[in-house]
């Protein structure tokens, strides 16, 4: 289904590491990996909070695990236990 809705195959289902950056918070509880173009993003926290987004990477909503995350200028706004994948392709 991802790779439908980025439009074509999706680098996250690449075996190269080399080109994974990742980022974790433990303080916060949220967890990013990037591989451009996209980005997974997963907030574990128990309240609410905003976590940041480079501006060098995509913020095209790809896919949600809840409809009512939202993404701002910079930010992701995420609810509790939560999933986005921002990318390139249409927005969901």
């Amino acid at each position: 289904m991802f790779s439908i809705a980025s439009g074509g195959r999706s680098s996250l289902l690449e075996g190269r590491f080399e080109r994974v950056w990742i980022t974790f918070d433990e303080e916060a509880v949220w967890f990013k990996m990037t591989r451009d173009p996209e980005t997974v993003l997963c907030d574990l926290a128990d309240g609410f909070q905003y976590v940041p987004i480079d501006g060098d990477h995509s913020r095209r909503l790809l896919l949600s695990s809840d409809s009512m995350n939202k993404i701002g200028s910079g930010f992701v706004e995420p609810l509790v236990d939560s999933v986005v994948i921002l990318g390139q392709g249409p927005e969901r």
